[in-house]
């Protein structure tokens, strides 16, 4: 996936998705804002805006590790993610390049998930 930073991170815009992303979650929303996508689900879209934070802010990488809490009919999905910063300009951080991998029949370590500030 491909994301663009809106506000300095105050929000993202789906660029890019990919069609194994689309499969898994059960919908394509590419040109989506994240504050319209979670508008009835504040808490996933402040789960979100605080694991991206540092990649925008701090132009460093965050890894993380869960379960698709943002679709409540998939949550059973887990995943691990990568997230690298991007920039358009050179210097500050204005895209955000993410992989995904689906642990189908796999549930990532507690352990793990904590240690890495994962998702729940």
């Amino acid at each position: 996936m491909l994301f663009r930073s809106i506000d300095e991170g105050r929000d993202y815009h789906y660029r890019l998705i990919g069609t194994e992303i689309v499969e898994a979650s059960g919908r394509d929303v590419t040109g989506a804002r994240f504050s319209d996508l979670y508008a009835t689900q504040p808490e996933a879209l402040a789960l979100v805006l605080r694991t991206f934070a540092p990649v925008v802010s701090e132009g460093r990488p965050v890894f993380a590790v869960g379960r698709m809490f943002w679709r409540p009919d998939r949550d059973f999905r887990h995943f691990e993610g990568g997230y690298f910063p991007l920039s358009t300009d050179g210097t500050s951080v204005d895209l955000m390049l993410c992989k995904m991998c689906f642990l189908d029949g796999h549930r990532p370590d507690d352990r793990e998930a904590t240690r890495t500030g994962g998702f729940p």
